[in-house]
């Protein structure tokens, strides 16, 4: 297994270490260091699509409400809530924390920041915009490939 670094000064998480310290922080950088999530976002990486994209249906799986009335979003953040009473839950926050971890996850993967800010083309509209990642290595591979 991977050790990943939250911390590392290059990573340039600071803005989310009162957060990833609360119980709630934790739970979810335990959650997506996970062998699914990690091979989920090495996977979108290579298919050139979002890696937040590729792991929400695994966040709401985890965390999410069976309430079918709200969206899947809105099912994470009541799921989230239920489970961390003393913690705030702020969607929009914890979207950006995951969005931190995607950063740090992937970098220490090897993959390459290509875009910022992309539309994220989320079918369950959990995350709206993300950035996307390359893989120099996978690329290379790819193209001695064809």
């Amino acid at each position: 297994m991977t050790a990943y670094n939250f911390s590392a000064p290059e990573m340039k998480t600071e803005k989310f270490e009162r957060l990833h310290l609360t119980e709630l922080g934790q739970d979810l950088w335990g959650f997506m260091q996970q062998d699914i999530v990690v091979r989920s976002l090495l996977v979108a990486v290579h298919l050139n699509k979002s890696p937040a994209t590729a792991i929400s249906d695994l966040l709401l799986a985890a965390y999410g409400t069976a309430n079918i009335t709200q969206t899947p979003k809105s099912r994470i953040e009541s799921g989230l809530t239920a489970r961390y009473p003393n913690d705030s839950v702020n969607i929009n926050r914890i979207k950006q924390y995951i969005g931190i971890m995607i950063k740090v996850i992937l970098l220490t993967n090897g993959c390459e920041l290509s875009t910022q800010n992309a539309s994220a083309n989320d079918p369950l509209k959990v995350f709206t915009n993300s950035a996307r990642y390359t893989d120099s290595a996978f690329e290379q591979l790819r193209a001695t490939a064809s």
